[in-house]
C-alpha cells in the first residue's frame, strides 16, 4: 500500500499464507471467519484487524454485479454456504437474487464483519462514512494503527486511487460507490423478505430498512440496465 509505504498480500484463505515469510510489516488482505487458531497466528504476527461494514442491501447488490466479473468469488470463505452461481447475470428483482439474498451462503457472508468486530482489537469501519469523508476516516483509523502519516499524502493517495480507477480493474472492483443504491433497485416487499432473513445482521450492525415503496419493477430494471456492465460472458 503506497500511503503507508507497505507490501500488500492477498489470499482466500489463511492455508494460503506462507507465515513464516511474511515481511515484518506488512498489509494483509484476507476474508475469513474469525476462527481462534487464525487469530492466534494473526495476533503472534502483531497483525490489527480492520473490517469494513456497509449496508447489507447494498453489499448484496454489490455481489450481484460483482459476481459476473469475478468467478472467483465462489472461494469467498472457501466456499462456504455455497457460491454465486445462480445469481450470475439476474437482475436485483429476480427471484434468483432474494432466494440467494436469504440463502445461508448469504448469511455468513453478512455477518463477516460483525463477527469480528466482536472480537477485541478490531478496528471497525463502514463504508458509508468513508464515502462521505475518506481523508477523515483514513487518517482516523491510521491514528487507531499507531502509526503517523502527513495529511497531504493521504490526499495524494485517494488522487490516485479515486472510483474512475478502480472501475479500470479487470474485474471491475470499483463500480458505482454510492451508498443507498439499493432503494433504488430492491423492491420494497423483497427488502422486507430478505430484511426478516437476516434480522441479527441489520440490529447488530445498525442498520434500518426503509425501501422506497413506489418502487416498480420496471423503474427498478431500467436503472439495473443503465448501469449493470455486462459479463463478456452473458449471452
Amino acid at each position: 500500500m503506497d500511503l503507508l509505504s507497505l507490501p500488500a498480500i492477498g489470499h482466500h484463505e489463511p492455508h494460503e499464507v506462507a507465515w513464516n515469510d511474511l515481511p515484518s510489516r506488512c498489509i494483509l488482505q484476507l476474508h475469513w471467519k474469525p476462527e481462534s487458531g487464525f487469530r492466534d497466528k494473526l495476533a503472534y504476527h502483531k497483525f490489527i484487524p480492520m473490517v469494513l461494514h456497509r449496508h447489507p442491501l447494498d453489499l448484496l447488490i454489490s455481489i450481484l454485479h460483482f459476481c459476473r466479473h469475478e468467478p472467483q468469488t465462489a472461494c469467498w470463505l472457501g466456499g462456504l454456504g455455497g457460491d454465486e452461481n445462480k445469481i450470475i447475470n439476474a437482475a436485483p428483482t429476480d427471484n434468483a437474487f432474494v432466494e440467494y439474498a436469504c440463502s445461508e451462503r448469504a448469511r455468513v457472508l453478512l455477518n463477516l464483519s460483525g463477527n469480528w468486530t466482536k472480537q477485541a482489537g478490531t478496528i471497525a469501519l463502514h463504508y458509508e462514512q468513508f464515502v462521505a469523508d475518506p481523508m477523515q476516516i483514513i487518517s482516523s483509523s491510521i491514528d487507531c494503527l499507531g502509526l503517523v502519516v502527513d495529511p497531504s499524502a493521504i490526499k495524494v493517495a485517494l488522487d490516485k486511487n479515486t472510483l474512475r480507477v478502480l472501475q479500470q480493474w479487470s474485474n471491475l472492483h470499483g463500480w458505482m460507490g454510492r451508498p443507498g443504491l439499493w432503494r433504488q433497485l430492491i423492491l420494497a416487499k423483497d427488502a422486507a423478505i430478505i430484511e426478516q432473513a437476516h434480522k441479527n445482521v441489520f440490529s447488530a450492525q445498525g442498520y434500518s430498512v426503509e425501501p422506497d415503496k413506489s418502487l416498480t419493477s420496471s423503474e427498478s430494471l431500467k436503472l439495473w440496465e443503465s448501469i449493470s456492465i455486462k459479463s463478456s460472458t452473458q449471452k
